[in-house]
């Protein structure tokens, strides 16, 4: 934090992957914000893997 303003490191989001349940949560800020802000959730829908035609 010694750095000037733009020369520091600072996470932009928080992302947690569930891939068994095709899921991702995604935080806009660190997880020290996570009580504070509100978390997206995506989730895959069935059948929206064309490559494979297996889901």
């Amino acid at each position: 934090m010694n750095l000037p303003e733009g020369q520091r490191w600072a996470s932009l989001a928080t992302v947690i992957l569930e891939p068994a349940m095709s899921t991702a949560r995604i935080l806009d800020g660190t997880p020290a914000d996570s009580g504070s802000r509100p978390w997206r959730h995506l989730a895959a829908q069935r059948g929206s893997d064309t490559a494979s035609g297996t889901r």
